[in-house]
């Protein structure tokens, strides 16, 4: 089976082996749900220092502390349970390959001189974070990841799942489409976190 996250748990709980170690290893896993496991993830230093920005702003306006850790986990959190609700693995796929297409220019309205301008847009420096996430999420991202690559040949780690999301949060909030995107942040913080 392939790996879908460095942890690759749910690789190693579908590895052949003896019943009784199958069960031992699932009871250890069920009983060990508050381990947390490290993931790097890489994004592009525009996107992470936006989410320093938003993190700040939450802090500022509703004086609750948030990490970005605490924020890309919200998010990450939030598609799980969303998918877990729902099956709908045409809309996952079209989620993790929203923005996948680079931009290659930025367009700039200018109203009071009624006119746009066009910026050829630079290669962008990546930023790597790392964040501890429970096992237990991880292994539901790792399940979505491996029915979505079962059921349409598209292949994504949790590490990619996790980086996609947090770039579609903050490009969609870049474009106004998600006006009211920090209560909805501070909203899944709240729940999930907290």
């Amino acid at each position: 089976m392939k790996s879908y996250s460095a942890a690759n748990l749910l690789g190693k709980e579908m590895q052949p082996q003896h019943i009784a170690e199958r069960l031992a290893n699932f009871f250890s896993f069920a009983f060990n749900k508050e381990a947390e496991i490290e993931l790097a993830v890489e994004v592009p230093q525009s996107v992470y220092l936006r989410t320093r920005l938003m993190c700040e702003f939450i802090e500022t306006n509703y004086e609750i502390p948030v990490s970005v850790g605490e924020f890309v986990s919200a998010l990450f959190i939030d598609f799980i349970q969303r998918n877990m609700k729902k099956h709908n693995p045409k809309k996952v796929c079209d989620e993790l390959t929203k923005y996948v297409k680079p931009i290659e220019s930025l367009e700039i309205n200018d109203p009071m001189n009624n006119k746009i301008y066009l910026i050829k847009k630079k290669e962008h420096s990546t930023y790597v974070v790392g964040f501890s996430l429970d096992k237990v999420n991880i292994r539901r991202g790792e399940m979505i990841l491996a029915e979505i690559d079962e059921l349409t040949g598209n292949y994504y780690t949790v590490e990619e799942l996790i980086s996609r999301l947090w770039n579609n949060f903050i490009k969609g909030f870049s474009e106004g489409n998600n006006e009211k995107a920090i209560e909805k942040i501070f909203k899944m913080i709240s729940t999930h976190i907290k």
